[in-house]
């Protein structure tokens, strides 16, 4: 996936929103690299989406609150760098 949000950002397709439906959140804390936002291409992912929609579903409450946590950092983050 991350060679495609790759060639989504550097060829700008205008990609409306993107979907992760229920992946395999990897509970044990020692596979967080296995997790979507703890992967190292998920800036790629944030960027690929230009602000659009990420639509995430999973029957684990903790993978979804902890997804939301790590966008709402990586946006920090990417604000303060253009600050």
């Amino acid at each position: 996936l991350n060679d495609f949000w790759r060639c989504c950002i550097i060829n700008k397709w205008p990609i409306e929103r993107h979907y992760i439906l229920y992946p395999n959140p990897y509970p044990k804390k020692n596979r967080i690299k296995q997790r979507f936002y703890g992967h190292p291409g998920f800036p790629i992912l944030l960027g690929a989406s230009c602000g659009n929609p990420i639509i995430v579903r999973s029957n684990w409450q903790g993978f979804l609150k902890e997804f939301a946590m790590s966008v709402q950092c990586a946006d920090a983050a990417l604000r303060a760098m253009d600050e």
